[in-house]
Order: structure tokens, then C-alpha cells, then sequence
């Protein structure tokens, strides 16, 4: 696997986020995976109804949009509350969370 940071990045990313312990590593870590997490079902939305959020201009079905559902996921980093985007017409059963991950309601 290819390095994604150089050490010079990854030093800047330590002193940025104040990390002084693996547990503040493990908490970092785990901020990113949920933002990884949300765009890549933001990505999928943009997939299935396709067209991109607010891009009205190319949008060719009555699907759209309807905000979010919150749920709780259980990932090795623990369990996190992840936004999961809404469509009109039909409910997302996202191919991601459906093969990755136990999804129960958030509490």
C-alpha cells in the first residue's frame, strides 16, 4: 500500500490536532473514519438518484432528497452516529452500511 501522508504531513496532522497519546490517535482515527464513512454515502445517493446535491439543472426523476436519518454503527472504533441521506420515493438501503456494518437505530 502506497504511503497517502508524507511524515512532514503526518507530523503537521499530530501538532494540528494536539495528539499526545494513542487514545488521542484512536479518537483522531476514528473522526476520520466517519467522515470518510459520509461521503461515501453521500456518493452513493449522488449514484443511485444521478445527479449531485443542488444540481437541479441535471436532475431526471421525481426522486430527490429528503434529508437525513440518523443511525448508530458498530465499527471496530466503536459504535458512531452516522447521517444517512433520505430519497422521496423509496427507502436507501445502502449497499455500504448493508455489507460492512450492523446498523441499529440511533437511541
Amino acid at each position: 500500500m502506497e504511503n497517502v501522508l508524507t511524515k512532514e504531513q503526518l507530523l503537521e496532522f499530530i501538532r494540528k490536532n494536539n495528539i499526545q497519546s494513542v487514545s488521542d490517535i484512536y479518537e483522531s482515527l476514528k473522526d476520520l473514519f466517519k467522515s470518510v464513512l459520509q461521503s461515501f454515502l453521500e456518493a452513493e445517493i449522488e449514484e443511485t438518484l444521478g445527479y449531485e446535491k443542488y444540481d437541479v439543472k441535471n436532475k431526471q426523476t421525481t426522486n430527490s432528497r429528503n434529508g437525513y436519518t440518523q443511525k448508530t454503527v458498530k465499527t471496530k472504533f466503536g459504535e458512531m452516529e452516522i447521517d444517512i441521506p433520505i430519497k422521496t420515493w423509496k427507502v436507501t438501503r445502502t449497499c455500504l452500511l448493508t455489507s460492512f456494518f450492523q446498523v441499529s437505530p440511533a437511541e
